[in-house]
């Protein structure tokens, strides 16, 4: 079975998916990080969950694939982001900041008898009004589509895969 970017395979027994390997350390610092946690801080640019592979959005600023965008789960809600910083903390679990983006919506479509709520595709611009989230890395459900328009404003799009759709 093909995995089509789904990291957390809810209808499989597959626990290598759950197997995080950071690679491509990145010689920086981040001082607001920093300020969050002790101990030694390792930055990376890829970070294999599984087969997938993540990227940070600067890791992917001129080259033709993206593997920055990704749905993530916080308690019950899901959202939205690309990913901005992935880091180690003396070794341990592969963490991620992501910034969330500011006054998202859902796409809605209406027509004259009806109204379509798309909770697959996220809309909101990209500022400075936006909120810093770090997470674990099992808390990613898999990567999706960003399109970024002149303005910031950005869309987010979530692909149904195979399993989920069949």
């Amino acid at each position: 079975m093909k995995d089509h970017g789904l990291i957390n395979n809810y209808n499989t027994s597959d626990q290598s998916s759950y197997i995080a390997q950071a690679n491509h350390s990145w010689n920086i610092t981040d001082p607001r990080i920093s300020q969050l946690f002790s101990g030694t801080i390792n930055y990376y640019w890829t970070v294999f969950k599984g087969r997938v592979r993540l990227t940070t959005s600067n890791y992917c600023r001129n080259k033709q694939a993206d593997d920055s965008s990704i749905v993530y789960r916080t308690g019950n809600d899901i959202h939205f982001s690309r990913i901005h910083r992935m880091f180690t903390i003396n070794d341990g679990d592969s963490l991620f900041q992501v910034f969330t983006l500011a006054s998202s919506t859902h796409f809605i479509y209406e027509t004259a008898n009806e109204q379509y709520d798309y909770n697959e595709i996220e809309m909101g611009m990209i500022s400075g009004g936006t909120t810093t989230c770090i997470f674990n890395v099992k808390q990613i459900i898999e990567k999706c589509v960003f399109y970024l328009q002149p303005n910031a404003y950005a869309t987010f799009v979530r692909l149904p895969n195979l399993v989920k759709s069949s």
